[in-house]
């Protein structure tokens, strides 16, 4: 995965593909939801984007904070209940395929 032009929307720090170790602590503290195969982290490993089938989700309250050392709550909607990110990751993804294709006969 090319990911020279991607830049992390809270630090503006190049981003790189998560370890596995990081994708299992994700994993862990989301027991009850889809479990995430892919991700994005920031070069200092404290900020986390997850990856639904090949969609990278860039948006800042999808983050998820790593570390104590930075603060995602300014960066948060206060209406936005991340629990639920991950139970609608397949319909989100679902929701972009429908929408592309209908583009294409449209």
């Amino acid at each position: 995965m090319n990911l020279e032009i991607l830049k992390c929307p809270i630090s503006s720090e190049t981003l790189k593909e998560a370890s596995l170790e990081i994708l299992q602590k994700i994993n862990a503290e989301n027991k009850n939801t889809q479990k995430l195969e892919k991700g994005l982290v920031n070069q200092s490993e404290n900020i986390f984007y997850p990856i639904f089938g090949k969609v990278i989700v860039l948006l800042s309250h999808y983050a998820t904070q790593l570390k104590d050392n930075v603060d995602l709550g300014s960066a948060l909607h206060p209406s936005f209940n991340k629990k639920n990110l991950h139970r609608s990751a397949r319909s989100l993804t679902e929701l972009i395929i429908l929408s592309s294709s209908e583009d294409l006969y449209s």
